[in-house]
């Protein structure tokens, strides 16, 4: 019988995540599309990555956790990097989250309103 495994990131709303982003203490990675970049922004904070987590597969949306993890490592190759994990609802950010968990990373957040909570809060927003 397998042994479910508790997480240890927090989800924050979108303003909570800005405070922790505002001051560059917090790298924000955002796991969207680059088209969902293109067409709806990015979050305009000091520290930003962006690495696509899921793609367009032949049943749905496909994760390739392994390719993923090594693109997000050469960016964050401090496993006590302080990063907070996004993606358009916070569907995508917590399988992304766990996988950086499950990796040895110790300093996550997850934003759990995602984007589309950033901004709709107002929050500041760039084009890339």
């Amino acid at each position: 019988r397998a042994r479910r495994v508790q997480r240890r990131f927090a989800s924050v709303k979108s303003k909570e995540a800005a405070e922790m982003l505002d001051n560059g203490l917090y790298a924000y990675l955002d796991v969207r599309t680059e088209k969902e970049w293109q067409d709806s922004g990015v979050a305009d904070v000091p520290v930003l990555a962006m690495v696509t987590s899921h793609v367009p597969g032949p049943r749905g949306m496909a994760f390739d956790t392994q390719a993923w993890l090594e693109k997000v490592q050469r960016i964050f190759p401090d496993k006590q990097s302080k990063i907070v994990v996004g993606c358009k609802a916070g569907s995508r950010s917590k399988a992304a989250a766990s996988v950086l968990e499950e990796a040895g990373y110790t300093e996550l957040v997850e934003l759990d309103d995602g984007f589309m909570g950033w901004k709709m809060s107002g929050l500041p927003v760039k084009y890339p």
